[in-house]
């Protein structure tokens, strides 16, 4: 992994924590769930998704399991559907 790629995920890393920091304190709610419309309480953990593709994590470690995020919920039920059709691989990385 180039320094750069670490670096850009660092950074990534810094905006998902400022904007769940943003969540909190307009909710008085430190998990960010009464955040339901908008960018919704998501948009800081696909932050943190973004840094681990670019540290080269394959797609199922980057996101997760589809029960992560939430059966029935829309980026749920889209892993689970290219999971299911092979899309998304949940073997462990080559390297």
């Amino acid at each position: 992994m180039s320094k750069n790629n670490l670096k850009l995920a660092q950074i990534i890393r810094q905006e998902a924590e400022r904007l769940q920091s943003v969540y909190e304190i307009a909710t008085g709610d430190p998990d960010g769930k009464a955040i339901a419309d908008g960018l919704g309480h998501d948009t800081p953990e696909l932050l943190r998704v973004l840094a681990r593709l670019v540290e080269g994590q394959t797609v199922y470690r980057a996101f997760g399991a589809p029960g992560n995020w939430g059966y029935g919920t829309p980026i749920g039920d889209a892993l689970f559907a290219a999971i299911r059709d092979g899309s998304i691989s949940t073997a462990p990385a080559k390297k």
